[in-house]
């Protein structure tokens, strides 16, 4: 071939590439193959930034919802506290009327229960005061308006309370309904009797029981229980009557000391002057 064929056929074959790549399905080819090739990865790029969106709006919308509760929780422990004092100042309010008339005939002294003498039903508790505080044998105890029992021992800083449930308790006290007076012992059963009520008395199961008075120890009418229990035996001319004490002593953490001096020590007191 001669040097002038040559050139024929380059400008030929030169022309014929030109004519390829500037036609418009040559360029949809390379085009269509690019794209397959790119294609894929650029689908995964986009599902990984769609996951990754995803993600990130679960996690700040948690962090909110987390952010919430807590701001929840903070006002719920103060709403709660908020309950609790107001509880508090109910007793400090229900514990200003407990001392009602009380207050006004005598002084008085809260004690906190510290332990007992023995367990698991125990009658005679420990209390935090004694006598460099006033406290004195046989002042009268009490929780709201209803009878505890009463101080049967001191030392400088602390009191034994035997409750109205012991057996070696006893008190005058009387039928509300009737006003019918008895006394009232203590038992090992834990309910209290009330003694000397004639058989021919009306007495109801659920009648309240008071403090008379008279034994110069309780003052009148506070809550010593409610008759649990009454038999008439045809061979006594008393009522057999169970008493159900109005205080629950297994809960008691607190007492009110009544600072009222024995009426048989007050005229000892005034006969050795």
């Amino acid at each position: 071939m001669t040097r002038h064929s040559k050139k024929v056929c380059l400008l030929i074959f030169g022309g014929l590439i030109l004519f390829l790549f500037s036609h418009q399905t040559t360029r949809s080819f390379f085009g269509s193959t690019v794209l397959e090739i790119v294609g894929p990865p650029m689908e995964l790029f986009a599902k990984l930034k769609e996951t990754t969106r995803s993600f990130w709006e679960d996690y700040i919308h948690s962090f909110e919802i987390k952010e919430q509760r807590d701001v929840l929780e903070r006002k719920v422990a103060e709403l709660e506290a908020k309950i609790r004092i107001l509880e508090s100042l109910t007793k400090e309010v229900v514990k200003e009327g407990v001392s009602f008339s009380l207050a006004n005939n005598y002084p008085t002294l809260w004690a906190k229960i510290v332990g007992y003498e023995m367990v698991p039903n125990p009658t005679v508790a420990i209390i935090d005061k004694g006598h460099r505080h006033g406290i004195q044998r046989n002042m009268p105890v009490i929780y709201e308006d209803k009878v505890v029992g009463k101080i049967i021992q001191t030392s400088h800083n602390y009191s034994k309370l035997m409750f109205i449930t012991d057996p070696n308790m006893t008190m005058g006290a009387l039928l509300k309904e009737t006003e019918e007076k008895g006394i009232i012992n203590g038992s090992t059963s834990g309910y209290c009797q009330l003694k000397f009520i004639p058989i021919i008395s009306e007495v109801n199961i659920g009648g309240e029981v008071l403090t008379s008075g008279t034994d110069g120890i309780f003052p009148p009418n506070l809550k010593i229980g409610t008759v649990k229990k009454v038999e008439k035996p045809n061979i006594s001319k008393w009522c057999y009557i169970e008493v159900e004490p109005s205080v629950i002593f297994n809960k008691l953490t607190i007492v009110l000391v009544v600072l009222k001096e024995d009426e048989l020590l007050k005229i000892q007191k005034e006969f050795q002057k």
